[in-house]
């Protein structure tokens, strides 16, 4: 049926509860942890009553992930590569720990191959493509990088860069071209060397995206295998995980940029929807949002705040069991 895989940072004791609302004979499930080693051996001990009705279950510690970096974009085509090892799925399934099922997994397995044999359409995947000019940056050569402080990250700036950022003319979180317009290298868990391009490598983003459009969206899918296998085998996604390893929040375009390209001849089999509630964008569930978004046609939605986890858990197991 279905392969999940969960990508949470931190404390996830609630997980195990998240694992028996996706529990089906035919489902698999596989959680990457980002925390201490500590956390991950307290949470790993919680699961084994809770993955009873999995065909099979697996936690493991994930590589520092960086917000912003391609860290996270690496990890995210690793879990699809680990879930091809795994035989018996049809449909790759991404969460995170704060998602939440809006339909039981025999109704959301029915209304995929629904989908497929009446639509044609196997995966899906929410994008956009920005109406906006692009921008770039090239490189000044200055070798004193001023370290500053943006959203999750330190970026050490290149002195021009960081003067534009304090004058709200360099937002790369915000403005959303300005993600491929300059060079952001992830030097450790959080910390980004960022400049200007050079001029190879505006030649080659320039070639790029001549022939293939830049595109956003949330990094939320569903992945037919035969998309999975693509992703995980094509030397064109290769290229693109090279270019896109100097991107910005590259985590949400990766996907986008991949499916719906001009190198991916199956692209007109993916749906640009993602089935999640406000295309995969958070949006706080409470209990009572939680019951009626039941009503949504959504498959999954995000995200639940903490204090009121128990009672939706408690609510989904009795509407969608």
């Amino acid at each position: 049926m279905i392969f999940y895989n969960i990508q949470h940072f931190g404390d996830g004791q609630h997980l195990p509860s998240l694992a028996q609302l996706l529990g089906h004979e035919g489902n698999h499930l596989s959680v990457s942890l980002d925390a201490d080693i500590s956390t991950l051996a307290q949470v790993k001990s919680s699961f084994s009553a809770s993955t009873q009705m999995l065909r099979s279950f697996d936690i493991s510690n994930s590589a520092p992930l960086s917000w912003g970096g391609i860290s996270i974009t690496r990890n995210m085509l690793e879990q699809v590569n680990r879930a091809l090892q795994t035989p018996d799925w049809s449909y790759f399934v991404n969460l995170s720990g704060d998602c939440l099922p809006l339909m039981s997994q025999k109704d959301i397995f029915k209304l995929l191959n629904f989908r497929w044999a009446n639509d044609g359409k196997r995966s899906f995947c929410y994008s956009f493509t920005p109406k906006l000019a692009k921008h770039w940056f090239s490189v000044s050569g200055d070798k004193n990088p001023q370290p500053v402080n943006y959203g999750r990250a330190l970026f050490d700036l290149e002195p021009g860069l960081a003067r534009s950022l304090e004058r709200g003319h360099f937002d790369p979180s915000k403005l959303i071209m300005q993600r491929i317009a300059a060079s952001y290298t992830e030097k450790s868990k959080g910390e980004f060397l960022v400049r200007g391009l050079s001029i190879d490598e505006l030649k080659q983003r320039l070639e790029f995206f001549a022939e293939n459009d830049f595109r956003v969206g949330r990094q939320w899918v569903v992945l037919h295998r035969s998309h999975a296998e693509w992703l995980a085998n094509s030397e064109d996604v290769k290229k693109l995980m090279e270019l896109l390893k100097s991107c910005f929040i590259s985590d949400e375009s990766f996907f986008q940029m991949a499916l719906f390209s001009s190198f991916h001849k199956d692209r007109h089999s993916v749906e640009n929807r993602s089935l999640r509630l406000n295309e995969g964008g958070a949006s706080l569930l409470s209990a009572s949002a939680a019951s009626a978004a039941l009503d949504s046609g959504c498959i999954f939605g995000r995200k639940t705040p903490a204090k009121e986890r128990a009672q939706c858990y408690a609510l989904l197991s009795q509407r969608i069991a």
